[in-house]
């Protein structure tokens, strides 16, 4: 099924995912929404566990089943459902299931409409195949042309991302962490996809490559004009990658707007948790000021404001329910009850 195709390479509406484990329901991902359009770049950022990488693996039609389950949302996708409600026929009734696309309809998309850098390249890689012949096969998987004609367009795509096309006929073992991040990065763009999905891409490198990495990807980008979710916590790779960012807790957003809004006019506690968690060299500050306690167990979510455990503005309202995503500002969201009332 197609939609009417305008700017919004993706959108996401509603999205909820829960993990069914022996130990009982993981609430991963809960009531997630955004839009992604044309040559932007969105930051997510979140701790560990707070459902972002969830998230990605919801687009790309990923999620290990069982244990993940969809239990509502929908993702739409350069105009096309990738995931969405339909009507199904249970008994005599008619009723809403949350169906997404089959494995193999997924294949004909992935590497050609979307494609995802992956946290750690190794792992990524197949250790006993040519780097080369491993960006050659997405090309020829997705494009009418010959394996002449694949090979040279990942000689074009290695020479692209710093890799000399004489490395063509190495293995992964050969390329250091950060030439093996590269060469993640010349798969994911070689068929020129819509939208790319980075989950934390330069966690494993060290500071000099990582700054090397982000400039090299944003440089890409900006030449093919795709969509990118960058996936992080870091909030410095935000502010020299992003136009916008979406601050996910809980798996919940709980803020989101663009650089201006996050870093100049933060609303939600959590948001400027994180920005007084960061040193500064203009600020003469003897001590950092942490995020008091721990992540919300996603196992154990509370009925009320996830953060209020862990929040020094809570009131008493924060405990009568979970709070909406309000503007406070043209453009500017924020998932909080002090918002609402316009104490914040």
């Amino acid at each position: 099924m197609k939609r009417e195709n305008n700017d919004t390479v993706v959108s996401i509406k509603d999205l909820v995912v829960h993990y069914e484990t022996h130990e009982g329901v993981v609430e991963a991902v809960n009531g997630v929404s955004f839009e992604i359009k044309k040559g932007e770049v969105l930051g997510l950022v979140g701790e560990t566990g707070a459902g972002k990488t969830t998230i990605a693996l919801s687009i790309m039609g990923l999620l290990p089943v069982p244990p993940a389950h969809v239990i509502d949302g929908e993702i739409i996708l350069d105009g096309e459902i990738l995931l969405g409600k339909q009507k199904v026929q249970k008994g005599r009734k008619k009723k809403d299931v949350v169906v997404a696309k089959s494995n193999h309809e997924m294949r004909h998309i992935r590497g050609k409409k979307v494609s995802m850098i992956f946290q750690d390249p190794m792992t990524a890689l197949n250790p006993v195949r040519y780097v080369g012949d491993q960006i050659a096969e997405v090309v020829e998987l997705h494009n009418i042309c010959s394996a002449k004609e694949a090979t040279q367009r990942a000689k074009e795509m290695m020479e692209k991302v710093g890799i000399p096309a004489e490395r063509y006929y190495e293995y992964p073992h050969q390329f250091s962490g950060g030439m093996r991040q590269r060469v993640i990065i010349a798969i994911a763009l070689a068929c020129e996809p819509e939208l790319l999905l980075a989950d934390e891409p330069t966690t494993a490198l060290d500071v000099t490559i990582q700054a090397q990495v982000l400039d090299m990807m944003r440089t890409l980008q900006r030449e093919q004009q795709t969509a990118l979710l960058m996936i992080t916590h870091d909030l410095g790779i935000v502010a020299e990658m992003c136009d916008r960012c979406a601050i996910i807790y809980g798996g919940q957003i709980v803020e989101c707007g663009d650089l201006e809004h996050i870093f100049d006019r933060p609303r939600h506690p959590y948001t400027r948790g994180l920005l007084s968690s960061i040193p500064s060299l203009e600020k003469d500050v003897s001590r950092l000021s942490p995020i008091p306690g721990l992540v919300a167990d996603p196992m154990d979510l509370p009925e009320y404001c996830t953060f209020y455990d862990r929040c020094d503005k809570h009131c008493e309202s924060c405990k009568t329910g979970d709070p909406d995503l309000v503007e406070a500002e043209p453009g500017h969201f924020v998932r909080c009850f002090r918002v609402e009332k316009g104490s914040v």
